[in-house]
């Protein structure tokens, strides 16, 4: 567990804090774990006039060694499945060798790593070339389905639309590949006269995969804009400058942290992290076994964590 050696303070509080600032007006708007959990990766970016000039960086940081290195001019945290390769604003980075490998512009891989999912389309990384017009931002488990934000999900085999769900800011296919997780606006509804207050759609749905209907709704206090699965299927993440973690079976949110954006579990499913304005953090998710392990030992402020 490469995380295990970072002090631990308080469940609710980040267990590590990387400051990312490099130029005014500089902020983390992505983050993403490699595929063993051992990298973290960070991009980067200024939102004002100078952006052009440069002022994009992608941080990658060795959670084993507490090493760091920067990628300058281009921004990207999308791992290939085997964490040798690294989807960026400039193009495909090989981490191995350093240096990109290609332009094709920043997306998602498939399953299997011979596709990339752009803005602009599904490329064929083998060839460099553009094969659909498709677009998603993110594919199922086995690499058949291609979801968008617009709630449009598309089977890959045939190129037709699957399903059409309601339009967000994220989705996220649940590990099994049998749901679809999508976080939007919370709008409001009609005037509910017996309690004197609006309704409000709950802005998380979710949908099943076999029959396309809507199985789930999870509530929020703000529009969410990310959401991800847990490695085991079993809880779901949403974040909004604030996060909840909400245990799936039963709708419950389990944990709460008041700050966070673009939200990721790692691989073991121990650690979420998030963005922060000008940092980049981990929380431990202490899920309820672990938190029964720890009130057994009666450390109520262990110095530091435990595999």
């Amino acid at each position: 567990d490469p995380i295990s050696r970072f002090e631990f303070k308080h469940e609710f509080r980040p267990m590590k804090s990387f400051y990312i600032r490099e130029k005014d007006y500089h902020e983390a708007y992505q983050i993403a774990f490699s595929p063993d959990g051992k990298l973290l990766a960070v991009g980067s970016y200024s939102r004002n006039y100078y952006s052009s000039l440069g002022y994009r960086f992608t941080h990658i940081y060795n959670l084993e060694t507490g090493q760091k290195f920067r990628i300058d001019r281009c921004y990207g945290t999308n791992f290939s499945p085997d964490g040798k390769f690294l989807s960026t604003s400039s193009g495909v980075y090989d981490l191995e060798k350093g240096g990109h490998v290609n332009s094709i512009p920043i997306g998602i891989f498939s399953p299997d790593g011979k596709f990339l999912a752009t803005f602009d389309g599904i490329y064929n990384l083998e060839t460099s070339t553009k094969m659909s017009s498709l677009v998603g931002q993110a594919f199922s488990p086995d690499g058949k389905l291609l979801a968008s934000t617009s709630g449009k999900v598309y089977n890959l085999e045939t190129g037709s639309t699957a399903f059409e769900f309601s339009s967000g800011n994220s989705v996220a296919f649940s590990p099994d590949g049998e749901t679809l997780a999508i976080g939007g606006a919370r709008q409001q509804g009609s005037y509910n006269r017996n309690t004197r207050t609006y309704d409000y759609t709950d802005p998380i749905s979710i949908y099943s995969l076999k029959t396309g209907e809507k199985i789930k709704s999870l509530s929020s206090v703000q529009t969410v804009k990310t959401v991800a699965y847990s490695p085991d299927g079993k809880y779901l993440a949403a974040s909004w400058g604030a996060i909840n973690i909400y245990e799936l079976s039963t709708g419950n949110v389990v944990r709460a942290y008041d700050k966070g954006d673009n939200v990721t579990f790692s691989p073991d499913g121990k650690y979420i992290a998030a963005t922060n304005g000008l940092v980049a953090q981990l929380y431990r998710t202490l899920f309820q076994v672990e938190e029964e392990v720890l009130a057994q030992k009666a450390i109520s402020r262990p110095p530091a964590l435990s595999a």
